[in-house]
């Protein structure tokens, strides 16, 4: 949370360029870390691996075609998720609070659930002590839990229509499928 702070103090500082973030776990890495040698060091440094962000808006306007994010999207799909969801995916990266949600959410897909009440006080503390001029409001154990079933449910149904799509490009359409679908993921 002490690196997502450097990006609101720096919108804090000046208005003309906002910075947005994905905040997740997974788009983090220990430098140096060593797995057969687990002990981390006082203060590890962290690295961000994301390529999506950070998003940029340049006097109130996205400088990102948000439209790539649907370029994957199956074509019967697009127009839905266009019209329910971009606005709302790409505005959440810029509004602390819902990044420190969706961060602490991480928790549940990497399969360490038993983290989360101390993640949300240790978050809510942190908040308090370092990030109190933001006056970002608290989070709650139950925002978390029922934003990360809304979020792996958005998930599934997409990676479902994706499949689909991947049927319809082999079986119908006789064509290749252009993209690498995941395998199953854990939640």
């Amino acid at each position: 949370m002490g690196e997502l702070l450097k990006v609101w103090d720096y919108n804090r500082r000046q208005a003309h360029i906002q910075l947005g973030i994905d905040g997740q776990i997974s788009n983090w890495a220990i430098a140096d870390f060593d797995p057969d040698h687990p002990a981390l060091p006082e203060q590890p440094r962290l690295l961000y691996v994301d390529t999506s962000t950070p998003l940029f808006r340049v006097d109130g306007e996205e400088q990102l075609d948000a439209e790539l994010f649907l370029r994957s999207a199956p074509s019967f799909l697009a127009w839905l998720l266009r019209w329910l969801f971009l606005d709302d995916v790409v505005g959440r990266y810029y509004d602390f609070h819902a990044v420190i949600v969706d961060l602490i959410a991480n928790f549940y897909k990497e399969q360490h659930a038993e983290l989360i009440p101390d993640l949300v006080q240790l978050a809510n503390d942190f908040l308090v002590r370092q990030a109190a001029d933001l006056a970002v409001a608290p989070i709650s154990e139950k925002e978390v839990a029922s934003y990360y079933r809304q979020d792996a449910m958005i998930w599934r149904l997409y990676q479902g229509a994706r499949r689909l799509d991947r049927w319809l490009h082999a079986r119908v359409l006789r064509k290749p499928y252009p993209y690498i679908l995941p395998g199953p993921v854990q939640r």
